[in-house]
C-alpha cells in the first residue's frame, strides 16, 4: 500500500509554490512520480458570448488577446516549476518516459481546456491530486476545481496550506464521525498512517452525542498502526474550529477527513465543518468523498 503517482495543479497564482512543494514532499516520502499540470484556458471559453452586430475583426482581436493572456499565465507557471526544481535540485523526467518504480521524479505537463474538466480526467489516473487552498468563499474558480477533483476523480485530494510544510504525515490526525466519508478518509490515509510517527483519531462531540473512536483505533491496530483515540467537546466553538485547534495542539502535519456534500445532484456545496476546515487549515488536508 503506497502512493506511486501524484498530480499537482500549477497555475500562475502565488499559492502554486506551496502546492508544488507539498507535492514534492509527498513524492519524496513515497518515491513517487510527481506530475505538475498546467491547464491553459481555451480562448473560446474565456471570451464572453457576443451579441449580434459585432464584427469578425472585433471577435478576432478578443480571441487574440485571450490567447496572449493564457500564454503569459502558462509561461509564469512553467517558470515557477523550473525555479522550484532548480532550487530543490529535483530529478526531472518527461510525461511519456518509461516509469522508474520507487524513484522520485517530476515532470511538467501542459494542456489546453477547461481546468475543472482536465483535473478530473487527469486526476483519475493518479493516486493523489494536490491542489491549492481557495482564498475564501469568493474564490469561485479554485473552489470549482477543488470540488470537481474531490467529487469526480474517485481519488483522494491533498489541499496544500498557504505555506509549504517541511513534512507531511509524520504526525497525522484522523477526524472520525463514523460515516462513509470518514471511513473513506481512513482508507486514503493508510499509506501515510503506516509511516507516521504518531496517529491520533479524534471525534468531536456535537451537542450531547459523540462517536467512540475506539473501534477504528482497533481496526488500525490490525494493520500495525498504533493510533490513539480521543473524544473532544467542542464547547462554544464550532466542530471545525475544534478540529483545527486539536491539530495545532498536537503539531500535526496532516489532517484527514471525508468530503461531505449536501447536494447529491450538483455536489457543489461542501458541508459546514468540511468547508470551515478547508478554508482555515494551515496544515495539509487529505480529503476523499
Amino acid at each position: 500500500m503506497t502512493i506511486a503517482t501524484v498530480l499537482a495543479l500549477v497555475t500562475d497564482d502565488s499559492r502554486s509554490e506551496s502546492t508544488l512543494k507539498t507535492a514534492v514532499v509527498v513524492g519524496q516520502i513515497f518515491g513517487a512520480y510527481v506530475e505538475a499540470l498546467h491547464v491553459r484556458a481555451s480562448p473560446e471559453s474565456i471570451v464572453p458570448v457576443l451579441a449580434g452586430g459585432v464584427s469578425a475583426k472585433s471577435v478576432g482581436l478578443l480571441l487574440e488577446g485571450a490567447r496572449a493572456s493564457t500564454a503569459k499565465r502558462a509561461e509564469r507557471a512553467h517558470r515557477l516549476f523550473q525555479e522550484v526544481a532548480l532550487k530543490m535540485s529535483l530529478p526531472l523526467t518527461k510525461v511519456d518516459a518509461e516509469p522508474e518504480l520507487g524513484r522520485f521524479s517530476m515532470a511538467w505537463h501542459e494542456t489546453t481546456g477547461i481546468e475543472s474538466r482536465e483535473i478530473v480526467q487527469r486526476g483519475r489516473l493518479f493516486d493523489l491530486t494536490v491542489l491549492a487552498r481557495p482564498h475564501d468563499h469568493h474564490d469561485h474558480a479554485s473552489s470549482t476545481v477543488l470540488t470537481a477533483a474531490l467529487f469526480e476523480t474517485g481519488r483522494p485530494i491533498l489541499v496544500a496550506p498557504p505555506d509549504a510544510p517541511a513534512t507531511v504525515g509524520r504526525r497525522l490526525m484522523l477526524a472520525w464521525n463514523d460515516t462513509r466519508e470518514a471511513a473513506a478518509g481512513v482508507g486514503a490515509a493508510m499509506p501515510f498512517a503506516a509511516m507516521a510517527d504518531e496517529v491520533t483519531v479524534v471525534s468531536v462531540t456535537e451537542g450531547i452525542s459523540g462517536v467512540d473512536p475506539s473501534g477504528i483505533v482497533r481496526a488500525l491496530a490490525r494493520h500495525g498502526i498504533a493510533a490513539v483515540g480521543q473524544v473532544l467537546d467542542h464547547g462554544k466553538a464550532s466542530v471545525g474550529t475544534r478540529l483545527l485547534a486539536a491539530a495545532g495542539e498536537r503539531s500535526c502535519d496532516l489532517l484527514v477527513m471525508g468530503g461531505y456534500g449536501h447536494s447529491r445532484l450538483q455536489q457543489l456545496i461542501l458541508g459546514g465543518v468540511t468547508n470551515h476546515v478547508l478554508k482555515q487549515a494551515h496544515v495539509p488536508l487529505l480529503m476523499v468523498h
